[in-house]
């Protein structure tokens, strides 16, 4: 597995033999990005569930100003953050890796608690906790995390089916064999006369 495009194209990025995790295949990862890609240079991008990271080592390799990584196993995250900064000329090792931070925590805990707000989301939980993309949903609609003009692209497969919370609209989605892509965007809340805002 490497990295598709930009200043890292071509990096390689390690990932476990026994599927702990299910990286973001490579045609997908391209074609996200593609679509992204006026976004992408100069933003905060925030990776939920993060795996081996490959969606913001993708990010910082195309020109995110910060990439923030996010998994309950950081541990590949870690691996490759530290191998892919190896790789660049040491004046500019201590400034990337300044950029990419690893968070080792569930992603409804970090969520919970977090300060910063971020021009682009990826998220892609695993496929057999349903329950987690209701629940991340939920706290980034009820929140600022995601910014008013940003994005939020969320990977799942084919078969799901859910329904956003009133804040977040979906706006385009893309078809990928049984992987669905899916481009959520903010809205604003309008409330009834007489109702409280």
């Amino acid at each position: 597995m490497r990295v598709t495009s930009g200043e890292w194209k071509g990096f390689p990025l390690d990932f476990p033999k026994d599927r702990t995790f299910r990286p973001t295949q490579e045609k997908v990862r391209a074609a996200v990005f593609n679509i992204l890609q006026s976004q992408i240079r100069g933003a905060d991008f925030l990776d939920l569930y993060c795996g081996t990271g490959a969606m913001g080592f993708e990010a910082i390799s195309r020109g995110a100003s910060t990439v923030t990584l996010v998994d309950t196993n950081s541990r590949f995250a870690e691996k490759n953050r530290d191998a892919s900064v190896a790789r660049l000329l040491p004046e500019t090792q201590d400034e990337t890796r300044r950029r990419i931070t690893v968070v080792s925590a569930t992603v409804p805990d970090y969520l919970r608690q977090v300060k910063q707000s971020f021009d682009v989301i990826f998220m892609d939980p695993p496929w057999d906790q349903e329950g987690l993309y209701k629940d991340t949903f939920r706290l980034i609609a009820g929140s600022d995390i995601l910014r008013l003009d940003g994005v939020l692209c969320c990977e799942y497969p084919k078969r799901l089916e859910f329904a956003l919370p009133s804040g977040l609209a979906i706006g385009h989605q893309y078809a990928y064999s049984d992987t669905m892509v899916s481009m959520i965007f903010r809205r604003e809340v309008t409330h009834a006369s007489g109702d409280l805002p």
